[in-house]
C-alpha cells in the first residue's frame, strides 16, 4: 500500500526537475519528438515514409534517459544516440508495429497499422507541459475511410503522455480502435486488467530492461495477437478515444524493477478511472 501511495504522488505531484520540450525535427526524416525529465518519445513523419525501406507506421518510439534535463536536441547532433554514453539512448526497436502504446485497428481478424503523420502543430512547445497535434492522411479501414488527429499532452513528473485520439469515419459508423505494446521474444513479462496493460521487456544484458504501459480511458477488450498486447475499444464517427501511455527503463532513476512498474501502471489505472 505504501508503494502504491509514493507512486500516484510522484505523478500528480510533479517534478521541479528539468522541463518537458517537444519539437518538429525535419533534420532527421521528420521526425516529432517530446520528452520530459523522465523520459522521451517520438513518431515518425511523412519525409520517412517516401523511403520505403524505412517505414515504419504510427508506432510510438522511446528514448530511455536517465538525467532530469533535456536530451532532445543534444542527441540530435550525436552521430549515434543508440549507445548510452551516460545519459540513456535509443535502444527500442518499433519497426512495423505499435511500439509503446501505438494506436491501429482491428479488422478482418488483424490489426492495421496507420502511416506515419502527415501534419503537425505545435500548440505548447516547453515548459512543465508540452502539447502538440499529429493529423493523419484518410486510411482504408473494414470498406471504411477514416482519418485520425492526435493530440498528445505531457508533463513532468509522469512517465506516461495523455492522447486524445479523434476519428472521422466516413458516412459514420464505427471501427474497433486497438491501442497497444508490441510484445518481444524472451523472458518478458505482461499483465493487464480492465483498461491498462503494462509490460516489461526481456532484459538486455547492457542496456537493462524497458518498461510500456497503456490505460484506456474507458473498459476496452484485452487481446494478445499479431505479436502485441491490445486493448481493443469501438469508436464511433466523430468520437474522441482519449488514453494514457508511457515507458520507463531500468537504469533510470524512477524505476528499478518490473514490480515497481507494474505497481505504478495499476495505480495509475486506479486514480485516472476515478476522475
Amino acid at each position: 500500500m505504501l508503494l502504491a501511495l509514493l507512486l500516484t504522488a510522484t505523478v500528480v505531484s510533479g517534478s521541479p526537475e528539468g522541463q518537458a520540450y517537444c519539437r518538429f525535427v525535419p533534420e532527421r526524416l521528420d521526425d516529432f519528438t517530446w520528452e520530459n525529465d523522465r523520459i522521451a518519445f517520438r513518431m515518425y513523419g511523412p519525409e520517412m515514409w517516401t523511403i520505403p525501406a524505412k517505414r515504419c507506421g504510427s508506432g510510438v518510439d522511446v528514448w530511455v534517459k536517465k538525467v532530469r534535463y533535456p536530451i532532445i536536441n543534444k542527441w540530435y547532433k550525436r552521430k549515434s544516440y543508440h549507445r548510452d554514453e551516460g545519459e540513456g539512448a535509443d535502444i527500442y526497436k518499433v519497426g512495423k508495429t505499435l511500439g509503446c502504446g501505438g494506436l491501429g485497428f482491428w479488422a478482418d481478424g488483424k490489426l492495421q497499422l496507420n502511416r506515419h503523420f502527415e501534419s503537425y502543430k505545435v500548440i505548447q512547445g516547453e515548459g512543465g507541459r508540452v502539447e502538440f497535434e499529429l493529423t493523419y492522411a484518410p486510411l482504408e479501414v473494414d470498406e471504411k475511410t477514416v482519418t485520425e488527429t492526435k493530440r498528445i499532452s505531457m508533463e513532468i513528473g509522469s512517465n506516461l503522455f495523455s492522447v486524445r485520439n479523434s476519428f472521422k469515419i466516413s458516412g459514420g459508423g464505427s471501427l474497433t480502435a486497438a491501442v497497444g505494446i508490441v510484445l518481444r521474444e524472451g523472458d518478458d513479462e505482461l499483465r493487464n486488467g480492465a483498461r491498462w496493460i503494462g509490460y516489461a521487456e526481456p532484459v538486455m544484458p547492457k542496456n537493462g530492461q524497458t518498461y510500456c504501459g497503456v490505460i484506456l480511458g474507458k473498459p476496452a477488450s484485452f487481446k494478445k495477437a499479431d505479436g502485441h498486447a491490445l486493448m481493443l475499444v469501438q469508436v464511433e464517427d466523430g468520437e474522441t478515444l482519449t488514453y494514457h501511455a508511457g515507458a520507463a527503463w531500468s537504469k533510470g532513476i524512477d524505476f528499478k524493477s518490473a514490480a515497481e512498474w507494474m505497481a505504478y501502471m495499476e495505480t495509475q489505472a486506479s486514480f485516472l478511472e476515478s476522475q
